[in-house]
């Protein structure tokens, strides 16, 4: 910022991840980390448990390309209401455009 750029960057050499810890974890370790390639949400909404499907579900701002909310970028930033789900049983996730007609 002192030099004028952003202080978040985007760096997609890495991938991106949602990490849930249980409501009575002992401590980190037992976080539960699952991989969401090219997802950047810069706002959550609201999250839930869904203990029959073990499944945590995220509402969000998908954002993409990720790079253009912090830097010059040509393509036009487009956020989208997602509903993501995350299956802490096999590791999935799945997005949902809660936009879109089912």
């Amino acid at each position: 910022m002192i030099r004028g750029g952003s202080p978040v960057v985007y760096d997609n050499e890495k991938v991106s991840r949602f990490g849930v810890l249980e409501k009575n974890a002992s401590d980190a370790s037992q976080m539960k980390w699952i991989e969401a390639p090219e997802c950047f949400c810069f706002h959550l909404w609201n999250a839930w448990e869904e203990p029959e499907s073990d499944e945590v579900v995220v509402i969000g701002s998908y954002m993409t390309p990720a790079d253009s909310l912090f830097n010059e970028c040509e393509e036009c930033l487009k956020s989208v209401l997602s509903k993501i789900r995350l299956n802490l049983k096999t590791g999935k996730r799945y997005c949902l455009d809660m936009n879109s007609p089912t």
